[in-house]
């Protein structure tokens, strides 16, 4: 398990902390989850049971109302996890089940059911499989991650030219990643998990036209219904990119709230329901910073240093 620095641990002994846990339990916490590797199991159950003890855990159904409708528990909270990494049907949900927490995985249909990577992951892999593109190189990035980044900045389509150009000249595509199942989404499901919609492929809303906005949200839309029987009514924005033109996409499909990836609490206790704050967090996440973050601390102090940052 990773461990918290003498700063942090100074911090979760202050006043201020205290203070910002007074303030947090009037608002509500939704946490964004990715996956829970095997090894990371022991240090995520520590935070669930912290959560149990020390929280208000909502039921994915229950949060969606006190979103709607406001006037949350004290120390309301909700688990999420996105991209449908297949350790949260193996890992997670297990977990999850011994403690009595509920959860929304937010999935991409367009995987599940698959051994096709996330097309971050397939970025990757095809650059180290020597792949090259001359729209990277005029952009002078380099570097996985750096270049995963800046894939990200880019309109969709540009997004999928770079792709082609890494599919065209590697010398050997990305190596297959199995995904969930329609099956695992169902046993989710039965778990207390509900399923939610993350967008077809993980493109960036902002990034799409209009008509592969309405296709990234609709088409995920009806496959979801067709595997699971019962509509979602939750989405949460790839990558946290909101866009303005999908509120009217998920109000005429009949979803009831929408999620950000920006690493804060609620913004009260009726927050705008189509852009609801969330809390970034991992299994790993020692446990004095995962107080912190949950008091809203860590994320005030993140914010104070981009606000300061030069430039």
């Amino acid at each position: 398990m990773a461990e918290a620095g003498r700063g942090e641990r100074a911090l979760a002994a202050s006043p201020l902390q205290r203070s910002f846990e007074r303030a947090a339990r009037r608002r509500v916490a939704v946490l964004a989850y990715h996956g829970v590797a095997p090894e990371h199991a022991e240090a995520f159950e520590a935070q669930l049971r912290w959560l149990a003890a020390n929280r208000t855990p909502l039921a994915p159904q229950r949060a969606l109302e006190v979103l709607e409708a406001g006037h949350p528990p004290p120390g309301a909270t909700l688990v999420t996890f996105d991209d449908g990494d297949p350790t949260v049907a193996s890992v997670a949900a297990p977990l999850l089940a011994r403690h009595g927490i509920g959860a929304i995985a937010f999935v991409n249909p367009a995987v599940i059911g698959t051994d096709s990577p996330q097309w971050w992951d397939e970025v990757v892999d095809l650059l180290a499989a020597g792949g090259r593109s001359a729209r990277i190189d005029a952009a002078g990035v380099h570097g996985p991650d750096r270049v995963v980044a800046w894939c990200k900045r880019l309109d969709d389509a540009d997004r999928h030219a770079v792709i082609d150009d890494l599919r065209a000249s590697a010398t050997a595509p990305a190596p297959p990643r199995p995904q969930l199942t329609p099956d695992d989404l169902r046993a989710l499901t039965d778990a207390g998990v509900a399923i939610g919609n993350h967008g077809l492929t993980h493109a960036l809303l902002d990034r799409c036209d209009d008509a592969t906005l309405r296709r990234e949200v609709l088409d995920a839309h009806e496959r979801l219904t067709g595997w699971l029987g019962d509509e979602p009514t939750a989405f949460a924005y790839p990558n946290g990119n909101g866009d303005p033109r999908a509120h009217a996409v998920l109000a005429g499909a009949g979803y009831r709230a929408a999620f950000a990836f920006d690493h804060h609490l609620s913004d009260g206790p009726a927050p705008d329901r189509w852009a609801v704050s969330r809390l970034r967090v991992n299994a790993w996440t020692p446990p004095v910073r995962f107080r912190l973050i949950m008091s809203g601390l860590h994320p005030a102090l993140l914010a104070t240093r981009a606000r300061l940052r030069p430039g």
